[in-house]
């Protein structure tokens, strides 16, 4: 084998049942699966395997591992997301250290998987037969989702094509994706979502992000990072969209408040003493996940989340006839999204359809 490329062998593990590629780099000894048993499928998966590692010249500067990939890459983001939250310069400095930590984490950990599986490759040596393999571990071993499993994807290939635009890559391998589970149709009963309110009374801060949450079904992040600024009690709106915001895929719309959430505003008005409106012990609140957690479990509903909020007062004013077209405008969601995802809810749904089997039928 030519100066500089590995010896490459095909070993058989008994506990994978499997055989793998194995070489030494740098001092490392390395494996690769082949996903399969059978030897003679074993030995194409070596011969692509090595072609992949033999780079034409002309994509030499596509040398650059995952690993290294992925390093850019959340230096990138976290630059990016540091850059964003600055933008407002009213937003309390350890709010924005803790915002940022926690969309820097979330990316990490989808990503922590693709690095320990496959940091020491190359792009190029990434096939669908490795993708499945990829899966099957995450899945099986892990006890992921494929959901879960299909996120680490995503990112990665948001690294690649990153790598690709700084000119560090110039070909981004197809990256099989798994298919996403089917979203948990979770929502709370108007009795239940009684209870959590009830129980949150404990937790004034807690029971106020409830009610933003039920009755302006914006998601969580736009709630905590709301301020008082953006809140007209006279005139019953909230713009959960500051003028200074950069613009994401996860719209935020203004709302028109309530009489519900008017009254809880305007005595939550009263005694606030920052900026924020949700706030605990004099400071704005930066995660609320783990005590609304406990507090729900406390009121046998620990299988209700903050998301789980925004799901309820969709699926409740569809239940209550409320238009699509409306719905999806207070979620900030496209029509089709809305529909694809609650119009089951629709006590008219289907009705002409089984009325008219009646009349067939009778």
């Amino acid at each position: 084998m030519q100066s500089g490329i590995p010896k490459f062998d095909l070993t058989w593990r008994e506990e994978r049942k499997k055989f793998y590629v194995q070489w030494r780099e740098s001092g490392c000894l390395k494996r690769v699966s082949t996903c399969t048993d059978d030897p003679e499928a074993a030995k194409r998966f070596l011969a692509d395997f090595i072609a992949g590692w033999l780079t034409p010249s002309e994509e030499e500067k596509d040398n650059i591992t995952i690993r290294e990939i992925i390093r850019i890459y959340t230096e990138y983001k976290k630059k990016q997301h540091r850059e964003r939250f600055s933008r407002n310069e009213t937003l309390d400095e350890v709010f924005i250290k803790k915002n940022i930590f926690s969309l820097d984490n979330s990316m990490l950990c989808a990503l922590r998987p693709i690095e320990k599986l496959w940091g020491d490759w190359y792009p190029r040596q990434i096939n669908r037969a490795q993708c499945r393999e990829f899966v099957r571990i995450r899945t099986e071993e892990d006890g992921v989702s494929n959901t879960t499993a299909k996120k680490s994807f995503d990112i990665l290939v948001a690294a690649m094509n990153h790598a690709r635009k700084e000119g560090l890559l110039t070909v981004v391998p197809f990256v099989e994706k798994p298919k996403e589970n089917p979203p948990r149709d979770k929502w709370a009963r108007p009795h239940e979502a009684k209870a959590l309110l009830a129980k949150l009374e404990e937790l004034p801060h807690l029971k106020l992000f409830a009610m933003l949450a039920l009755h302006t079904l914006s998601r969580k992040r736009a709630i905590l990072e709301l301020q008082w600024a953006q809140v007209d009690l006279e005139s019953r709106r909230i713009d959960f969209n500051p003028p200074d915001r950069q613009h994401t895929k996860k719209r935020r719309v203004p709302v028109p408040i309530n009489d519900s959430l008017l009254q809880a505003l305007t005595q939550a008005r009263e005694v606030a003493t920052t900026n924020h409106v949700i706030e605990w012990r004099g400071n704005p609140c930066y995660e609320i996940g783990r005590a609304f957690r406990n507090y729900a479990r406390e009121a046998n509903l620990g299988w209700i989340t903050p998301h789980v909020l925004r799901h309820t007062g969709a699926t409740l004013m569809v239940q209550n006839g409320v238009s699509m077209w409306e719905i999806a405008g207070i979620m900030g969601d496209k029509l089709e999204t809305v529909e694809k995802h609650y119009l089951k809810h629709h006590p008219d749904y289907l009705k002409d359809a089984t009325s008219a089997l009646d009349r067939i039928y009778a």
